[in-house]
């Protein structure tokens, strides 16, 4: 059975980036599932990062 990944990024109180949809693959395990849902969550952020940066909207500290 295919799981469902699912992620949210908020800026401020505001949710602006979200996904949740079944995994293109079959996992053999919870921990490869949460893995490749970890994958694309870390993708997102890497990108949204950028854009951030692009706007000079650069996140200074860890949140």
């Amino acid at each position: 059975m295919k799981s469902t990944l699912g992620y949210c990024f908020s800026f401020g109180s505001s949710v602006f980036s979200w996904s949740s949809k079944k995994q293109e693959i079959v996992a053999q395990s919870t921990a490869e599932a949460e893995f490749v849902a970890a994958t694309a969550a870390v993708n997102q952020a890497l990108w949204l990062r950028k854009i951030l940066i692009d706007l000079n909207m650069e996140q200074k500290e860890s949140t």
